[in-house]
């Protein structure tokens, strides 16, 4: 099923943070098994959908970051954060 493009951004600052929970040397041992049990889940939903170029490319993209940080935590850096469109926020209007 296409993802709505606020919809992958979303999805994509979900991994990042995840990405960032379990590279933090703070956390203990669970949490960090945990966080990578549910990255190593998230690689197998991760698929290309037929049709859909964006969301397609941003699966593979997530994808391969995820298996990337798996093989080496230690070169993890993670994603500096896209500031939000200048303007009211949806729904601010009077």
């Amino acid at each position: 099923m296409k993802r709505p493009g606020v919809k992958r951004s979303v999805d994509d600052r979900i991994i990042e943070a995840l990405l960032t929970l379990a590279a933090n040397p703070e956390d203990s041992a669970e949490t960090k098994a945990v966080v990578r049990a549910e990255l190593m889940e998230l690689t197998k939903k991760l698929t290309p959908i037929h049709g859909d170029v964006e969301d397609s490319a941003l699966s593979l993209m997530e994808a391969a970051r995820i298996r990337s940080f798996l093989d080496n935590p230690e070169k993890f850096v993670p994603a500096k954060a896209v500031p939000a469109p200048p303007g009211m926020p949806i729904g601010d209007e009077e």
